[in-house]
């Protein structure tokens, strides 16, 4: 079981870099800054909340003890096994019946 949500300081800033029919955009780069829904459920994206109703966002981070809060496939930080516990702990918390896990990619290169 996950320690209780810990909320940061700070809120998440999301850069879309295309115009995009859910966000409505007209514009190549938008931020989007997160905001606070509630302590239980944390931060999450604004306009997804108005589109989306249905949807729930969320990201995951890295904390102090990798094997408890590794929550990346492709990281290869722990083992798969550990990866998809960690999968299976956070939807059994949430009642997600589903997830989709999309690989995060850093920089602004596109291949």
């Amino acid at each position: 079981m996950f320690p209780s949500l810990v909320l940061v300081g700070y809120a998440l800033v999301t850069n879309v870099c295309a115009p995009n029919a859910i966000l409505g955009c007209e514009h190549w780069m938008i931020s989007v800054k997160e905001v606070l829904v509630s302590p239980s459920l944390g931060l999450a994206h604004p306009v997804w909340i108005e589109r989306l109703p249905w949807l729930c966002q969320g990201c995951t981070i890295r904390g102090v003890d990798a094997d408890l809060y590794d929550f990346g496939f492709f990281s290869g930080r722990s083992s798969l096994e550990s990866v998809q516990d960690n999968w299976s702990t956070l939807m059994g918390a949430t009642g997600a019946s589903s997830v989709v896990h999309g690989r995060q990619v850093h920089g602004t290169v596109i291949r």
